[in-house]
């Protein structure tokens, strides 16, 4: 294409935040059944040695490779059932271990692909697992929705409820167990509260909320009970999330405030995982997804911390749906989310250097970028940008307002090639072709500054550091 030299390419508006001291949003993509998936159902994601990621859903097992989806039913494989809650990879055996809605577990070799079933005798009764998780010594701890937490021993192929080693008088309805590796075993009930077992001396106790104790656990249900890198014990509630502490056995509590924008984004935690930058990923039933970064905090005062939340607003920085079941960062740093009502929101592990804002037209009901010649921000940090007979302002990277300088150009059509901020609340707008313009951000109110000459092109702009505005011209 042939052009005159004067004229710049124009650009859709691409900021490179860091440069800005600005925080990026995350750039999300979404899978769902319209890209294979057997069902937006979403409850667990694992993966394996080779790198596949599986996906659990309330119909069927799905395995993406990075290009496509492969699908395990009950009907077409040794699957037990469709109707899965939650998945538990064995690093050492590259296995994968399936609890659902049926009876015993199911293991999967992630080398063969042959499915295996585990049930215990009828005196054991395993169905409908909410939660596997691994034990210190080895073994799987086995969470019924309804009944004992059983432990299973992988080299003996033994099944043992916790009854059976003593341990007694535990409410029956359970979401979650933990494992601490120092001889105690976590367990999160539902409306249950949550109860502490010492599996060396066979002793337990629960603790439960106390609406007369700030520092009670959040709430009886319990989802997620979760260890970071700094030993700090997270809980997963359905009245917020608690930062426990095993010495007083007390909770900092963070809750969602409605006007905080960077408080908790909602008090219903399904689950909570650490990623490989050191932030806790909080993730909420209604809501979306809360980040904690784990360096720059003190949890002296909890009114003081601040989440950065990713909403459920189905567009690309955004989540597709409020009802999140759980996380995973993959072995290349991507994040899988899984979504209970729209299949799965991935992040790549190389987010763009660029953020495109929003500043778009329709055509034909389809959105294009307009393009943007001038850029410049005011003083009160607003970003102003110039476009074809207008400028259009921007806040926090959110589209705002346009306004239209039409009646103040020379001919029906004209670019605001460059925007200078001149202080005192004025911006000077350079006409590609049509001389200077005076924009007051207060009034809105638009004069055009005469110069010697007519139809001159104003390029750019330069502040001196006495205040003396430069202009460059053609």
């Amino acid at each position: 294409m042939n052009m005159r030299p004067r004229i710049c390419l124009p650009l859709f508006i691409l900021l490179l935040l860091a440069a800005n001291g600005m925080a990026q949003p995350y750039i999300l993509r979404h899978l769902g059944i319209e890209d294979g998936l057997s069902n937006n159902y979403v409850r667990d994601i694992a993966q394996d040695r080779q790198g596949c990621i599986w996906i659990a859903t309330e119909l069927g097992l799905n395995r993406f490779d990075g290009c496509s989806f492969t699908t395990y039913k009950s009907n077409s494989s040794q699957l037990n059932s469709d109707a899965l809650n939650v998945l538990l990879y064995d690093e050492a055996e590259n296995s994968l271990w399936i609890g659902g809605k049926f009876k015993g577990i199911n293991k999967l070799d992630c080398y063969t692909y042959e499915f295996h079933d585990y049930v215990p005798e009828e005196s054991i009764h395993i169905d409908n697992i909410v939660h596997l998780s691994h034990a210190s010594d080895g073994g799987i701890w086995i969470t019924p929705h309804n009944g004992d937490v059983i432990h299973y021993d992988k080299q003996n192929r033994t099944f043992t409820t916790l009854p059976d080693i003593g341990i007694t008088g535990l409410s029956s309805s359970n979401w979650c167990t933990f494992d601490d590796g120092k001889g105690f075993l976590y367990i999160g009930h539902a409306q249950g509260g949550m109860s502490i077992i010492d599996l060396k001396n066979k002793t337990s106790h629960t603790l439960s909320n106390n609406p007369n104790n700030p520092q009670s656990l959040p709430g009886n249900s319990v989802y997620s009970i979760y260890k970071d890198h700094l030993e700090n014990i997270w809980v997963g509630t359905n009245r917020g999330l608690g930062l426990f502490s095993p010495k007083t056995e007390e909770f900092t509590v963070f809750r969602h405030e409605p006007r905080n924008p960077h408080s908790l984004i909602a008090d219903h935690i399904y689950a909570i995982k650490e990623m490989n930058d050191g932030s806790l990923w909080i993730t909420s039933d209604i809501g979306g997804i809360s980040i904690l970064d784990l360096h720059s905090i003190t949890f002296r005062n909890p009114e003081s911390v601040q989440f950065y939340n990713i909403t459920a607003d189905n567009s690309k920085n955004g989540v597709s749906s409020g009802n999140i079941r759980n996380l995973l960062q993959d072995s290349f740093g991507n994040i899988w989310i899984g979504n209970y009502s729209s299949g799965v929101d991935f992040i790549s592990h190389t987010q763009p250097v660029f953020h495109v804002l929003p500043y778009m037209t329709e055509k034909g009901n389809i959105l294009k970028h307009k393009p943007v010649w001038g850029i410049c921000k005011d003083e009160n940090d607003l970003l102003w940008i110039g476009g074809e007979n207008e400028i259009s302002l921007f806040k926090n990277n959110e589209f705002l307002k346009s306004i239209n300088i039409s009646k103040q150009l020379s001919r029906p059509y004209g670019q605001v090639f460059s925007i200078i901020n001149a202080g005192n609340g004025i911006l000077l707008l350079g006409i590609y072709d049509d001389g200077l313009l005076k924009f007051d951000i207060r009034s809105e109110r638009i004069e055009r500054i005469p110069l010697d000459m007519e139809n001159v092109d104003i390029i750019t702009f330069f502040k001196d550091t006495d205040g003396t505005i430069w202009i460059g011209a053609e």
